[in-house]
């Protein structure tokens, strides 16, 4: 029993330290600091650009090949999601 209480008593945690490198992009934006009224702007900002994007695919006029790189390209981007309802009905 008494065996049991040392080999508790002395076994410790030991933890590794990685040895990984120094960040290519500093700290600096680790103090950066935004304010809600800028992410609102960003975010009507993108529902902007977001119906404009809409609006391309359901009144774009041009071919449909155009139609085509627009969608690979929303793809690529990984925004298409949120234009699947339009993509879904392009002509």
């Amino acid at each position: 029993m008494l065996d049991l209480l040392y080999w508790e008593n002395k076994h410790e945690t030991v933890r590794l330290l990685a040895d990984y490198p120094p960040t290519v992009w500093g700290y600096s934006f680790a103090s950066l600091a935004c304010h809600d009224s800028e992410f609102q702007s960003y975010t009507e900002e993108v529902e902007l650009l977001k119906e404009k994007i809409k609006d391309m695919l359901i009144h774009y006029d041009k071919n449909l090949i155009q139609k085509i790189e627009l969608i690979d390209l929303l793809c690529r981007l990984d925004v298409s999601y949120h234009f699947e309802n339009e993509i879904k009905h392009v002509d």
